[in-house]
């Protein structure tokens, strides 16, 4: 396959994925509805992921390391005094409150890390 058609290709299913996320169904009732091979859809999927992930680490290469940190329990945890929320992010049943203070680095690597979340 060409550069040309596969950016074509990638363009045309990056769309149908989104649409597929957005539609509020399992994307194998999705695909049923939309007449998609399922299978197909997984493999542009899963490349679609890919390409977004080559583009993430040549932009801007970032450093990944493992690393722990304690979380303390809902009774320790004092609400701010003051927090000025400019967006939330809402992901299997978690939220994401996000300060209008966040730097970009912060921003950058959450949306780094919630790429991987399925």
């Amino acid at each position: 396959m060409d550069k040309i058609t596969h950016e074509v290709r990638l363009t045309n299913w990056t769309k149908l994925i989104q649409e597929c996320l957005s539609s509020g169904l399992s994307k194998k009732q999705w695909c049923l509805q939309n007449q998609i091979d399922e299978k197909q859809f997984y493999y542009w999927q899963r490349r679609v992921r890919e390409e977004i992930y080559a583009e993430q680490v040549s932009a801007a290469p970032v450093e990944l390391s493992t690393s722990f940190v304690e979380v303390p329990s809902l009774s320790k945890v004092k609400e701010p005094k003051s927090t000025n929320v400019s967006a939330q992010i809402h992901v299997n049943g978690c939220t994401i409150e996000i300060a209008d203070s966040a730097s970009d680095e912060f921003l950058h690597r959450l949306l780094l890390a919630l790429s991987y979340v399925q």
